[in-house]
């Protein structure tokens, strides 16, 4: 299960958000995992903690918490691997033209206009769908499968930095 999350975790990283993305930025997305016939219930935190003009790079606290057990790391995220609001926007403007289709969600942390598109594994296989809107990360809900484990996750709090 551990290895899925990482997984998630990097696709998660390749997405980000209100003028966005600045330190202070932070999103929690709550769910679950199932795996060989076992239940987790994970909370997945990202935080962005500081920024470094000179290699144009944030600091991003990842926090994942698999049935009450945390675990917590650290990386440096480049500002052009991370989502912009303008992006998300081009995004939501464009979705049924790329693919996607345009919803309206509620989650714990509130109702969102989406993009929901379809995810793919490496091999082009469909894993599930992501819903994408103007929030911290950009990302509002996460649904699929991956390496044996099914998985749905929606943003239970979000808030945003500078």
């Amino acid at each position: 299960m551990t290895s899925f999350l990482s997984s998630l975790f990097i696709f998660l990283a390749s997405s980000a958000a209100l003028a966005y993305p600045a330190v202070g930025d932070h999103a929690m997305m709550s769910g679950t995992v199932t795996q060989g016939g076992m239940n987790a219930s994970v909370t997945l935190e990202r935080s962005i903690v500081s920024s470094d003009v000179t290699t144009d790079s944030f600091a991003v606290v990842e926090t994942q918490t698999i049935n009450g057990q945390a675990q917590t790391s650290t990386m440096s995220s480049k500002s052009d691997e991370m989502i912009t609001q303008q992006q998300v926007n081009g995004m939501l403007t464009y979705c049924t033209l790329s693919g996607g289709t345009l919803e309206t969600i509620t989650v714990p942390a509130g109702t969102f206009a989406t993009c929901k598109v379809l995810t793919e594994d490496e091999n082009g296989h469909q894993e599930g769908f992501v819903w994408v809107g103007d929030v911290t990360f950009g990302i509002v809900k996460i649904t699929g499968k991956s390496q044996g484990a099914d998985y749905t996750f929606e943003l239970a709090s979000f808030r945003s930095g500078n």
